[in-house]
């Protein structure tokens, strides 16, 4: 028992890197994707299809109880969950597409008839992901992040093939269309593929009645989360044009891979290691401020660079037609750094067996953006979505960090944001002006602004945290089962 409590830390770690491998691999894919396609299509189409997906997201919510979690938490009958679980979510898919279809008439009066059929393309992805959501939970549960990292690789070298041909003949908007299903249609083939769960008709009421308690507790978050994830790309369509939403979708978009790329991979991981170690105080305080300082050490750096240099990076990567997403771009800085860190605040609080708490947070904010957010858009446009968004979530994470996170375990806040957000501000400030003075666009600039920045910023963390990075970095050495003889102090 020991020694597989012994395994938890390197299963994680292990995982993380797996994770991370896939991640980054798969973000270099998509990326790559995502500027060809800007540069192939027009803005406007980028606002067709955020519309669709945010009323995709809308009639899919059925579908999104949270029977992951409340699977990946349990330790007796699986096999009754598992099979509970592939009944459920194939329910929940019905009852989403049956919403979807009755809204038609509706859809079709007040908007583009693009939009009405590129939500029809979307809901598709809606049972792909239902068929494959059980699969998916097993390997989690399993720690199996070596094929799940493998399967994200796979599906979106062909994902990427696919779409950009869709673009090139002519598709349009079923060209950004056809990313999520032939993803979803991938994944779902080489998912049931690695996983050597197959369904039964072990079926058990309880069980699902457990699941059901547990996962409706977080479904209603993930309604809230949902208004705050996608009402702001509503509201812009509708108060500012869609033509407005594509520049802000895209702003958006090119910058939350790079920024919560190493996050969600550390928060994928994070949810099966505090379930196994929620019980042991100081394991559990010494994993969440890993984590946290983590994601907002990697996050933090990113983000300088984006809100510094957005006017060039916008135009090297997808081209002057799209400048105008540079405001959004900038606006949405603080909001696409805080969301790691409160979605890691949810993964605390749901597998310490706190959901509720965090739904609580969830419905602060989705009502909050509801409020101020319709006001700022109607104001100010795009803008003032992006700064609505900002600020709403900056508070509530900060508040649950001290309040509720803090309640539980000693936040490091000197280490995990103080002191890196001190060797950003001094690194990015000292880079910009040697850059801007030293250098003018070109190929030099680029190589400068890939090494200079983060060399600083590099020292400037030793400078000030080099004992605690070093202790990290052990800890997470000796948990990876690459050496057992060090003791993190």
């Amino acid at each position: 028992m020991e020694n597989s409590k012994g395994n938890i830390g390197k299963k994680a770690v292990v995982g993380t890197i797996y994770t991370l491998t896939g991640d980054y691999l798969g973000y270099v894919i998509n990326f790559i994707r995502g500027i060809i396609l800007a540069r192939l299509l027009a803005p406007e189409l980028f606002g067709i299809f955020a519309m669709a997906d945010f009323y995709q997201s809308l009639f899919g919510q059925p579908n999104q109880i949270g029977l992951d979690q409340a699977v990946i938490q349990r330790k007796d009958k699986l096999e009754e969950a598992y099979n509970g679980h592939l009944l459920i979510k194939l329910i929940s898919a019905g009852v989403s597409l049956i919403l979807a279809v009755a809204a038609a008439p509706i859809l079709f009066k007040f908007y583009d008839h693009r939009i009405v059929w590129a939500l029809y393309g979307l809901m598709s992805v809606v049972l792909l992901q239902s068929l494959s959501a059980t699969q998916t939970t097993y390997l989690r549960k399993h720690f199996a992040f070596k094929k799940i990292s493998l399967i994200q690789i796979v599906s979106a070298l062909i994902t990427f093939g696919v779409s950009i041909y869709l673009a090139w003949a002519g598709y349009g908007v079923w060209a950004l269309v056809s990313v999520h299903v032939v993803m979803a249609v991938v994944t779902l083939l080489l998912q049931w593929l690695a996983s050597p769960w197959r369904p039964t008709r072990k079926l058990d009421k309880n069980v699902n009645r457990e699941m059901l308690g547990f996962g409706i507790t977080i479904w209603v978050g993930g309604i809230f989360s949902f208004v705050m994830l996608q009402f702001d790309d509503f509201l812009v369509g509708q108060f500012a044009g869609i033509l407005t939403l594509g520049f802000y979708a895209k702003a958006y978009s090119l910058a939350q891979h790079p920024l919560g790329l190493f996050a969600q991979a550390v928060n994928n991981v994070a949810a099966p290691l505090i379930a196994e170690v929620k019980n042991a105080p100081e394991k559990l305080e010494k994993a969440m401020n890993l984590m946290l300082g983590l994601v907002y050490k990697g996050t933090v750096f990113v983000g300088m660079i984006f809100f510094i240099w957005s006017p060039q990076i916008i135009t090297l990567l997808i081209g002057e037609k799209w400048l105008p997403a540079v405001p959004f771009l900038r606006g949405l800085i603080i909001y696409l750094l805080t969301r790691p860190l409160w979605d890691i605040v949810g993964t605390f609080l749901t597998y310490t067996n706190r959901p509720r708490l965090f739904v609580k947070g969830q419905a602060v904010q989705a009502l909050g953006l509801v409020l101020a957010g319709t006001g700022a858009v109607y104001k100010f446009g795009g803008a003032g979505a992006a700064l609505s968004v900002s600020s709403i979530l900056f508070l509530t994470t900060v508040y649950y960090l001290i309040k509720h996170v803090g309640s539980t375990v000693r936040v490091d806040w000197k280490n995990i944001f103080i002191l890196p957000t001190l060797a950003m501000m001094s690194s990015g400030f000292l880079s910009w002006q040697l850059i801007k003075l030293w250098f003018n666009e070109g190929i030099i600039f680029w190589f400068v602004l890939c090494f200079l920045p983060l060399t600083l910023y590099v020292l400037m963390l030793l400078l000030l945290q080099r004992r605690v990075l070093v202790q990290d970095v052990r800890y997470l050495y000796q948990k990876a089962g690459l050496k057992t003889t060090v003791t993190p102090s």
